[in-house]
Order: structure tokens, then sequence, then C-alpha cells
């Protein structure tokens, strides 16, 4: 899905602009893990 790509990396750079602030990403009930290389992903 294009879409949750493209705001997957505009969080991903979001977060890694303002490190000191605490971060959750979920789509629907499910948190999107967070690694220090990728960013945000999803899994599978």
């Amino acid at each position: 899905m294009p879409v949750l790509e493209q705001v997957r990396g505009s969080v991903t750079e979001l977060r890694r602009a303002v490190p000191d602030a605490q971060w959750r990403v979920h789509l629907h009930d499910f948190d999107l893990p967070w690694n220090e290389s990728e960013g945000y992903f999803v899994p599978g």
C-alpha cells in the first residue's frame, strides 16, 4: 500500500527530527514497531 508506506516514512522522519518526544504509532489496534535503522515498519 503506497499510502501506508508514505505515512510510515513521514512518521519515521518526524520521530528522528523530534527525538526527545515519546512516540507510539498504531494502525487500528496494531502498534507499528520501531527499529533504529529502519524506522517504523510493518512486519511480515
